[in-house]
């Protein structure tokens, strides 16, 4: 009777170790496909110094944003597709308006605060525009 219960759990192991193994391979073939086609979004959208990790950790959630440059007014950072800006960066910032793709925030002391959903996106990530002052580095 053992040596039946152990050549079953036996046999169990070894299925469940193949299941793994063929997961993890197909897993491995996604990550390259999906790296070349980020590669590419990266470079038509010029994101600038964002590579396939600084996307890759924004995904994973380690990471909310990579800022890829700015100018006076705005930072450009590159983010999830739908970030969730009230619950990680505009925490401390009250939603007063929205138009179009422009969220408009008050901060305190009364200060405005605007964040833009740029038309640069693809599955993986989308470039904002927030204003300067409100992002923290991480």
């Amino acid at each position: 009777m053992k040596k039946i219960i152990a050549k079953r759990v036996k046999r169990a192991l070894l299925i469940c170790l193949t299941a793994v193994l063929v997961i993890e391979a197909l897993i491995f073939v996604m990550l390259l496909y999906s790296k070349s086609e980020i590669e590419e979004y990266l470079e038509v959208y010029d994101t600038g110094t964002a590579t396939y990790e600084d996307v890759m950790m924004v995904d994973l959630n380690l990471k909310d944003y990579v800022r890829i440059g700015g100018n006076e007014t705005y930072d450009y950072v590159l983010s999830r597709s739908y970030w969730l800006f009230d619950a990680t960066v505009m925490a401390d910032y009250k939603r007063v308006d929205r138009m179009g793709s422009a969220f408009i925030y008050e901060g305190s002391g009364g200060k405005t605060y605007v964040l833009i959903e740029t038309d640069d996106w693809c599955r993986y990530f989308r470039v904002y525009s927030i204003s300067k002052g409100v992002l923290k580095d991480q």
